[in-house]
């Protein structure tokens, strides 16, 4: 929700504002994420000044989905939700796939999909928590739904409603079949409270 938010905004602040401004803007604004993420964000996770440990999370994320979004935002809304809901909805396909390398180009494909721990050198552990893929279609389908938020209330409750109700319904489908969308598949549990925590432990 805060990620698909924070595209809505974007769509709405840029309403008013050239395509070009808006570019700009979500440029600066998600490098400036980026950078409170290694710097600020670290500091309140790890106030250990020597940088020994990197946790690259949510707000890092955020920062880079905007950066890409900037060019995505040129597209049509209709075009950008149906590439948004293509990553979200296809984006586990890529699970079965790992770069065996240990260096850059592992690194890099933990940067796109794959959550990992990386030592590039001694005293430096770096941990790539939240992969961009994923999170960039959240955030396409954000600003392309941001018009929503410019209808009139009763409009915009109605769609809203119709949306998350589609969307609970298509998870509780798919996470039900236990064959995709998450790595680890659900079970039955000793009571029913613990078979629907292990329900809804989704990654």
């Amino acid at each position: 929700g805060f990620v698909m938010l924070a595209g809505a905004s974007a769509y709405l602040y840029g309403r008013k504002r050239t395509a070009r401004d808006r570019m700009r803007f979500l440029v600066t604004r998600g490098l400036w994420l980026v950078v409170l993420e290694l710097t600020v964000v670290h500091f309140g996770w790890d106030p250990e000044p020597r940088y020994s440990f990197l946790l690259l999370q949510v707000i890092w994320a955020i920062g880079w989905s905007m950066v890409l979004l900037a060019p995505l935002s040129w597209l049509p809304p209709r075009v950008l939700a149906g590439i948004g809901l293509v990553i979200v909805a296809l984006h586990g396909l890529l699970d079965g796939v790992h770069v065996e390398s240990s260096g850059l180009a592992r690194f890099a494909w933990s940067v796109v999909h794959e959550q990992h721990a990386f030592s590039p050198r001694e005293g430096l552990r770096v941990v790539v928590a939240y992969p961009l893929v994923p999170w960039v279609g959240v955030m396409a389908i954000g600003f392309a739904i941001g018009d929503l938020y410019t209808r009139e209330a009763g409009e915009r409750l109605r769609a809203l409603t119709v949306l998350g109700l589609a969307s609970i319904t298509t998870f509780v489908v798919v996470r039900g079949l236990n064959g995709y969308g998450d790595p680890e598949p659900w079970a039955p549990e000793a009571s029913p409270v613990f078979t629907l925590m292990s329900f809804l432990n989704c990654t």
